[in-house]
């Protein structure tokens, strides 16, 4: 379990600084929590909704909700290109994880 927890906290400070990348957001603790988790809730409700397969456009929703409109850190043209963005850069790395996987177990 401890090591969902640490998967968690770095996930979150990926998308965090993927976020201060287009955006300039304040460097402090409560934006780091708010913006992160805004990632992992928006991914879990996505998981939970059976109708998307593995969420696709409920995460990206979730979070452009949660860093647009609910907390009014960032605007919200900025935030559906915040989403868009990271379902790309995660599909991408999923591939070259797959990839590199396949490679070392010649599957």
């Amino acid at each position: 379990m401890g090591f969902y927890f640490l998967s968690y906290l770095f996930m979150m400070g990926a998308f965090y600084t993927f976020c201060r990348s287009t955006t300039p957001l304040e460097i402090n603790l409560y934006t780091f929590y708010i913006i992160g988790a805004s990632m992992v809730f928006s991914g879990a409700v996505g998981l939970i909704a059976l109708f998307a397969p593995s969420g696709l456009g409920i995460r990206e929703a979730g979070i452009v909700y949660f860093i647009a409109v609910a907390t009014n850190m960032v605007p919200l043209e900025v935030a559906l290109l915040i989403a868009v963005c990271f379902r790309f850069l995660t599909a991408i790395v999923e591939i070259l994880l797959f990839g590199l996987t396949a490679w070392r177990y010649k599957i």
